[in-house]
C-alpha cells in the first residue's frame, strides 16, 4: 500500500468516526466508532502496517508529547488547586478497581492473571509495557498479551459509558446554568484570559507564527523529556508527566500561549496523527488471540469497570459532587488522551445551542477530564502496577 493511499484510508476511518459522533451528538464517541471501523478492517482488508505505510511511525511519538505539552496548558495552577475533587474521586476510583480486580479475580481468574490485569485496568501503555516487561522476565508472555489486550480493548467499555454520563451532565449544567435558556454574553475565564499579564514580555501579533508556536512548545517537550530522563534514576516517571506540568508552567509564564498548536494552527494534524497512532494498535487484535484469551481479558475489564465505578460514587456520595461526573472521571482510566478531550468536545458540541453555552460546558468538562485522565494513566496507574509486579512471580 503506498503512503498516500495509506493516509487517505487512515482519514477516511478517523473522518468517518468524526461524522458518526457529530450526527449522534456525542452518543457514539468517533474514537469508539474508528476503533470498530479499524479493527473489522485488519480482519478482512487493511493491512497491520498502514500506519507505518502513511509515513506517521516516526513522527508519532513527537507529535504525541507536543499535544501533550498543549494539553498541560489548557491548566493553570489555580484551575488545578481547584480540581482537588477530581483528584480524589481518580484515587477512589483506583483503589476501587485495585481492590475488585484482586479480591474477586484471584478465586474467579487466577492469582497470576488478576495480578496481571490489575495495573492495566487502571492505566495505559506504561502499565502494560510493565506487565510485559516482568511477563518476559519470568516466561510468562501469555500475561503480558493479556496486559496488552487488556489496554486496547477496555475503552469499549469507556468511551459509550462516558459519553452517556457527559451528555447528562452537560444537560443538567446547562439547566442549571441558563435557567431561562440566556446564555451570559462572555465567560469568566475569556476575561480572565483578556487581562491576564505574563512574566515573559510577548511577542508582537505579527511574529507569533506557526512555526514560532511549534519552536516553543518543543523546547517545553525538550526540558520535560530531559528531566524525566534524569529523574529515572530515582523514580519512573512517564515524561508525559513532566509535559504536562511543563506546559502548564510555560502557559502560565507566558512562554508558550494557552492552546499553542491550536494558535498555530495545528493541533488538527496533532489530534489526527494521534488519533490515527491509537487506533491502529489494534492491529494484533486477531479473532484467534481474542478467542484464546477472551475470559480472562473480559472478566478483568468487567471487575475492574465496576470496582471504578463505585469507587467514583462512594467518594462522589462524601463530597457531594455530581455522580455522573463522577463516575466520568473514574472511567477515564479506561482510555486517557485523546479519548479525555474528545469526549468533552463532543459532549459540549452535542449538548450546546450556542457558541456561548459550547464554551461553557467545554470549560467545565475538559478541566476536569483532563486532570482526570494523567492522574489516572501516568501517575497512580504506574505506583500500582510497579508494586503488583513485586508480587507476579
Amino acid at each position: 500500500m503506498n503512503s498516500i493511499l495509506a493516509f487517505a484510508v487512515l482519514a477516511l476511518i478517523v473522518a468517518a468516526g468524526d461524522m458518526v459522533a457529530t450526527k449522534t451528538k456525542g452518543a457514539i464517541p468517533s474514537l469508539f466508532f474508528a476503533s470498530l471501523l479499524i479493527l473489522l478492517g485488519f480482519w478482512f482488508i487493511i493491512p497491520q502496517e498502514i500506519f507505518e505505510a502513511a509515513g506517521l511511525s516516526s513522527i508519532a511519538p513527537v507529535v504525541l508529547y507536543l499535544a501533550y505539552v498543549h494539553l498541560g496548558s489548557l491548566l493553570d495552577l489555580r484551575e488545578l488547586s481547584r480540581q482537588w475533587v477530581t483528584i480524589l474521586i481518580s484515587l477512589g476510583a483506583m483503589v476501587g478497581a485495585t481492590i475488585f480486580v484482586l479480591a474477586l479475580g484471584i478465586p474467579l481468574l487466577g492469582f497470576q492473571t488478576a495480578v496481571a490485569g490489575a495495573g492495566p485496568i487502571t492505566g495505559g501503555i506504561i502499565s502494560a509495557l510493565i506487565v510485559n516487561e516482568k511477563a518476559t522476565s519470568i516466561g510468562l508472555p501469555d500475561l503480558g498479551l493479556i496486559a496488552t489486550l487488556i489496554i486496547i480493548t477496555q475503552g469499549f467499555v469507556g468511551y459509550p459509558l462516558s459519553a452517556i454520563l457527559l451528555r447528562r451532565e452537560a444537560k443538567k449544567v446547562l439547566q442549571d446554568r441558563f435557567p431561562a435558556g440566556e446564555p451570559e454574553s462572555a465567560s469568566p475565564k475569556a476575561n480572565v484570559k483578556a487581562t491576564r499579564k505574563y512574566l515573559i514580555p510577548q511577542l508582537p501579533k505579527g511574529y507569533e507564527t506557526a512555526a514560532v508556536h511549534l519552536l516553543r512548545v518543543s523546547c517545553v517537550a525538550l526540558l520535560a523529556i530531559f528531566l524525566s530522563d534524569l529523574a529515572d534514576a530515582w523514580v519512573r516517571i512517564h515524561p508525559a508527566v513532566f509535559c504536562l506540568i511543563f506546559g502548564m508552567l510555560a502557559a502560565q509564564l507566558g512562554w508558550i500561549k494557552r492552546a499553542p498548536l491550536t494558535e498555530g494552527n495545528s493541533f488538527g494534524l496533532a489530534l489526527f496523527i494521534i488519533v490515527a497512532y491509537l487506533i491502529t494498535s489494534l492491529h494484533s487484535l486477531t479473532p484467534e488471540s481474542l478467542g484464546q484469551i477472551l475470559v480472562p481479558v473480559v472478566g478483568t475489564i468487567a471487575l475492574g469497570s465496576v470496582g471504578l465505578i463505585l469507587g467514583s460514587l462512594i467518594i462522589a456520595r462524601i463530597l457531594k459532587v455530581s455522580p455522573h461526573m463522577a463516575v466520568t472521571v473514574g472511567l477515564t482510566a479506561l482510555y486517557g488522551f485523546p479519548g479525555t478531550y474528545l469526549l468533552a468536545e463532543e459532549a459540549a458540541k452535542g449538548a450546546s445551542s450556542t457558541e456561548e453555552e459550547y464554551k461553557f460546558l467545554l470549560d467545565w468538562f475538559l478541566p476536569k477530564m483532563l486532570v482526570a485522565g494523567f492522574v489516572t494513566l501516568d501517575l497512580i496507574s504506574v505506583i500500582i502496577t510497579s508494586i503488583l509486579m513485586n508480587y507476579l512471580n
